[in-house]
């Protein structure tokens, strides 16, 4: 891109046209352009975890979606990946495209606060799970909305349980928070966006 701008130049000025083009775009955090981030999902057993990530997937698939995805879907327009955690919990949780590593971008507690909005020391979003919509009882027996439910028995064969809406209820506030950016560079524009959804989001 920027060799096609400077072959417009005259070849005395070329090089110094150059290398000004190249000190901005070096000046341009990379992570401004990233077409990805990664969601670390914390559950403290397995099945939780498991049920979790097929939440998180499902709303991942929901817009964005193409053929021959490399990634665990979109949230946001963005390719995501998905980090489980802590390690060991995922032990047999083999269906993640490629699981993220390193320090996440923003980390969903499902066994925390739901209202939780905050940053950890390696500058993460992390999150809890927000209030779920009003239609949804609180507990193991679970009361779907029907488009979830039925969206969730198509993708997984199975209906979901309360960690399953949890997480998914989480992704829809991501989605929602990273599309107005187109990144998750902005973190304090992201943290507020966040603290604005955790009271309950429409489904």
């Amino acid at each position: 891109m920027i060799l096609s701008f400077v072959r417009f130049i005259p070849a005395k000025k070329r090089l110094g046209s150059l290398a000004i083009l190249l000190a901005v775009q070096l000046a341009i955090p990379k992570h401004t352009a990233a077409h990805e981030f990664t969601v670390a999902i914390r559950a403290e057993s397995a099945a939780a975890l498991a049920s979790s990530i097929r939440g998180m997937r499902l709303a991942s698939t929901e817009r964005d979606a193409h053929a021959n995805e490399t990634s665990d879907g979109h949230l946001g327009g963005l390719d995501l990946y998905i980090l489980p955690q802590p390690s060991g919990v995922d032990h047999g949780i083999g269906w993640l495209e490629r699981p993220g590593t390193g320090a996440p971008d923003v980390t969903v507690l499902m066994d925390g606060a739901e209202d939780l909005v905050d940053t950890d020391t390696t500058g993460a979003i992390v999150i809890g799970t927000g209030a779920l919509p009003p239609d949804i009882v609180r507990d193991d027996s679970g009361v779907f909305p029907v488009g979830f439910a039925e969206r969730y028995v198509a993708a997984y064969g199975q209906p979901p349980d309360l960690p399953a809406a949890r997480s998914y209820n989480a992704a829809r506030r991501i989605d929602m928070v990273v599309r107005q950016f187109g990144s998750v560079a902005d973190r304090s524009a992201i943290v507020e966006g966040l603290a604005a959804t955790r009271d309950g989001i429409q489904w």
